[in-house]
């Protein structure tokens, strides 16, 4: 009845109202359909892409169920998605054992609503190891509330073996760079030469010790057209090193190099080739090992002649007493204006010129008895130069140090060594020239030429030289050799003993000397005497003169006992003679002696232990040693003993007057 009170207008109005909402009805439900077959299309796509992609996509309740799994699960596990949805914790068995703790911490952040991403290994059931990459991504709605975790697990295996084989190769790069590096540094600094060449001849290693050794850096070896040109300037030597520097079995073979200096250095190179066709070589210099070689040779061969020389010395000693002693003797049985004098004279000088080679053979044996004084050498050389005879044609230059120190030595040993160095620059003269003699204070702080070290300190420096031939370079090192002589087989010729004699005394010194010398220029002898400040050494010089005293002559050599008793007969004193220690010591028990005159060596007890055995009778017995040897340690307990003085062989009436008088006159022995 209401209706029947609308309008006509107002049911119109209704009706399309109604038409309206009709209408957004169908639109609403067209899109609804349309919404429905998105969905249902997304869906579709969704399990096409879960099911097609490599990486395991997953949804779940946290701690709960597996709601959705990809299939890859069943490839990369290797078990079924059924029995993860039957089981859902039974993932956690494949899960290695090391790793299994840090997933289920994974798990328990995950249930509190946690980003997780974790990698772990899992075993599949055919034993092999896989490594997964799992990122767990928590879900929730419009409210903020957490319902689901949603993740992707993706098999790395191949990745992380990649990543290790990378950081191995890495490793092994870095291994292989250090090995090189401390390869390089070892051999840089290494106490031997190593240098590497490849096969077109480029140096490629010379490490310091070539440098410091030969003298060239690489780059002036590479910049060099011919590199054995360097080492060999000698065509010949080179040509032969060129054939052997190409073995390379690793045998040590001797080469003489030439240095950047232009010296000769005596190595040793061993060659060893690379498989890359490098070869590598390591040497060592031996130039100052060849040096002590023959320094050590050399002095062998010395110490062999001065045992003979010695041995030779002291017999002539022996046979030169009745040579040397008997012609002073002689001449009283003869007229001034006699004849036979000349003859005496003759023999006189003969026996003095073989006394002089029998005191350079002791010289030379270190046999010789210095009777040490403080000596100037200018003085010594004034004295010694006079008796030297120079050829008219050669000039002698002397200069002289002003206030040049003393210096402890024997007189007659030094001027043993100025004869026969001037001799010698006489010779090398050959008839014209300068012969030059030099005194120097000098102070040494350096190793000399021929030495490897020297005692600091202050020195007398001695120089003789001369402008003549001058001595070639490869005979230089054997001129102090024992019986080496350069001189023609003539009525000239030299013994050979003159400068071995003279590097003997020298060193008897406590000197050095050092020789230079060119061909055509001529030679230099430098010798250096330590100096003397804190010796003092008085020279007396006395007349002899004879006595009456009673003197017993004890020596076990028949012809030695008569010049000895002759001798002393004609100074005056009353002799009597023993032929060796033990009838001393009996004849001395009864016979009281004012002076003993004892052999130094005898046979049965020596001169030593017949005077201590003298002493134990007569506490305060006087006596002199006779010998033809040097001081020797038994000569110097004979002296600590008591003995007076060291009388040596040959005798002669001068030297025993003196040393006879001499004891005799000292203040009795307490």
């Amino acid at each position: 009845m209401e209706d029947q009170g609308k309008s006509k207008e107002q049911l119109i109005s209704e009706l399309a109202s109604l038409r309206g909402k009709i209408t957004e009805l169908n639109k609403s439900e067209h899109r609804l359909k349309r919404r429905l077959k998105y969905l249902s299309e997304s869906e579709e796509r969704f399990r096409l892409m879960t099911e097609n992609i490599h990486e395991v996509f997953w949804i779940a309740e946290p701690g709960k169920h597996i709601l959705y799994i990809s299939p890859a699960y069943e490839k990369i596990w290797g078990h079924s998605c059924e029995s993860l949805y039957a089981r859902p914790k039974s993932f956690l068995k494949a899960i290695h054992p090391e790793d299994r703790g840090r997933v289920l911490a994974a798990l328990r952040k995950q249930i509190k609503g946690e980003q997780t991403s974790e990698e772990y290994r899992i075993v599949r059931p055919d034993g092999s190891t896989r490594w997964i990459w799992d990122r767990g991504f928590p879900i929730r709605d419009n409210t903020g509330k957490f319902s689901y975790v949603t993740g992707i697990a993706e098999d790395i295996t191949e990745r992380k073996q990649a990543a290790q084989n990378i950081t191995a190769r890495k490793g092994a790069e870095e291994k292989l760079q250090q090995s090189e590096e401390q390869f390089r540094t070892i051999c840089e600094n290494a106490p031997v030469m190593i240098d590497s060449f490849d096969q077109e001849g480029k140096c490629l290693l010379w490490n310091k010790e070539c440098k410091k050794t030969l003298g060239w850096t690489k780059e002036e070896i590479n910049a060099c057209d011919d590199r054995l040109a360097l080492f060999y300037p000698d065509p010949n030597v080179r040509n032969q090193a060129a054939k052997t520097i190409k073995i390379t079995d690793g045998t040590f073979r001797e080469y003489c190099v030439s240095t950047k200096d232009g010296s000769t250095r005596i190595q040793l190179w061993a060659n060893f080739l690379l498989p890359n066709g490098t070869v590598i070589s390591v040497g060592h210099d031996i130039t100052e090992r060849k040096r002590l070689e023959n320094d050590l040779s050399r002095a062998q061969r010395l110490e062999t002649a001065g045992r003979v020389a010695g041995q030779i010395a002291h017999d002539f000693n022996n046979l030169l007493s009745p040579l040397a002693a008997y012609p002073i003797l002689l001449r009283d049985y003869f007229s001034e204006d006699h004849s036979a004098l000349k003859i005496l004279a003759e023999m006189e000088y003969a026996a003095n010129k073989v006394a002089e080679i029998n005191q350079q053979l002791l010289a030379l044996g270190r046999r010789g008895y210095y009777e040490m004084e403080l000596i100037n050498l200018n003085e010594l050389i004034q004295e010694t130069v006079v008796s030297q005879k120079i050829v008219h044609e050669c000039t002698l230059r002397e200069t002289f140090a002003k206030d040049l120190f003393l210096i402890k030595g024997g007189g007659a040993q030094l001027s043993r060594i100025l004869n026969n160095l001037i001799a010698n620059a006489g010779e090398a003269l050959q008839g014209s020239g300068t012969i030059s003699v030099v005194t120097e204070n000098i102070y040494l702080d350096k190793p000399l030429k021929g030495y490897k070290t020297v005692k600091v300190g202050e020195y007398v420096m001695l120089k003789v030289s001369d402008t003549g031939t001058g001595i070639k370079p490869e005979i230089l090192d054997k001129i102090f050799d024992p019986f080496f002589t350069t001189k023609k087989m003539d009525k000239n010729r030299g013994s050979g003993l003159g400068l071995s004699v003279v590097h003997g005394i020298v060193e008897d010194h406590k000197g050095y000397i050092a020789v230079k010398s060119t061909l055509g220029e001529g030679t230099i002898f430098s010798l250096y005497f330590p100096v003397a400040r804190d010796e003092e050494i008085v020279k007396t010089v006395e007349k002899a003169k004879g006595g009456n005293e009673k003197i017993l002559v004890v020596d076990d050599d028949p012809m030695q006992r008569k010049v000895a008793t002759k001798l002393l007969k004609r100074l005056g004193y009353r002799v009597h003679s023993a032929p060796n220690g033990e009838q001393a010591v009996t004849y001395l028990k009864k016979h009281r002696q004012e002076l003993l005159l004892l052999d130094m060596v005898m046979d049965g007890i020596d001169g030593t232990e017949t005077y201590r055995q003298i002493l134990e009778i007569q506490p305060k017995q006087k006596a002199i040693i006779l010998s033809g040897y040097a001081k020797s340690h038994r000569v110097e307990e004979a002296l600590r003993l008591g003995a007076g003085a060291l009388v040596m062989k040959p005798i002669t009436l001068k030297a025993l007057a003196s040393a006879v008088r001499r004891e005799l006159d000292k203040t009795q022995k307490s």
